[in-house]
């Protein structure tokens, strides 16, 4: 197998955030200014991603003992776990850093089990840290590129209006690309208060989606 092959395998085989592949280099996607990691930080509930197979996603990021360098935490229950019927648990770990300190919110990470293949770009595009966020992950391999876009809550549910204000609008990235995340019913592991903000009670109606306040969920 080739060098490229076996690459291309086993990013596909160990993805790690829902992604969508093409040929050719990484969008360009604006990342917020005046953007602060420390408000940042802590815990988020994926409510939509490029990928309409996932459930029950967060992401947990905390300050690392390495100056400008946070641990990123992925959990959830889908695919192969799914199959194998197996609880929910931590997917994925990997490290955050900010390779230019007056652009702070372009970060890159790198994850453990796609770190093969190196940093991927790590965009925080917009967010008001108290509800919403906006990231757009990207990776260059070879001829072509994985790219994901993630709209993230600080609580299982987000209104509809703040899930359209939180997706990238630009000519690279299509909307139709976001997928809903079911956050219902999930087992989340209960987190120590230093680990990360404290998790909101757990939502099961998922008829909560359909609308918020009349607005369709869209």
């Amino acid at each position: 197998m080739s060098g490229l092959r076996f690459l291309i395998v086993s990013l596909m085989a160990g993805s790690v955030l829902s992604a969508e592949y093409f040929w050719g280099r990484c969008p360009s996607v604006p990342p917020m200014n005046e953007f602060d990691m420390k408000k940042f930080e802590g815990l988020w509930y994926v409510v939509e991603a490029f990928d309409n197979g996932e459930r029950c996603m967060s992401l947990n990021i905390t300050r690392s003992d390495s100056p400008d360098t946070w641990s990123i935490v992925e959990e959830k229950e889908n695919g192969l776990f799914n199959a194998l019927r197996l609880p929910h648990s931590t997917f994925n770990t990997g490290k955050i850093s900010v390779p230019d300190k007056n652009n702070s919110a372009a970060m890159a990470v790198i994850w453990r089990l796609s770190g093969i293949a190196g940093h991927a770009s790590f965009t925080v595009h917009n967010t008001d840290y108290e509800q919403f966020a906006s990231v757009f992950e990207c990776q260059n391999v070879g001829l072509f590129h994985r790219q994901t876009g993630l709209v993230l809550s600080r609580t299982p549910m987000l209104r509809v209006d703040l899930r359209q204000m939180a997706r990238i609008h630009t000519p690279d990235i299509k909307v139709a690309y976001y997928k809903r995340v079911s956050q219902s019913p999930c087992k989340y592991r209960r987190r120590q208060p230093e680990e990360s903000r404290p998790a909101p009670p757990l939502h099961n109606q998922d008829d909560q989606w359909a609308t918020f306040n009349g607005v369709p969920n869209s």
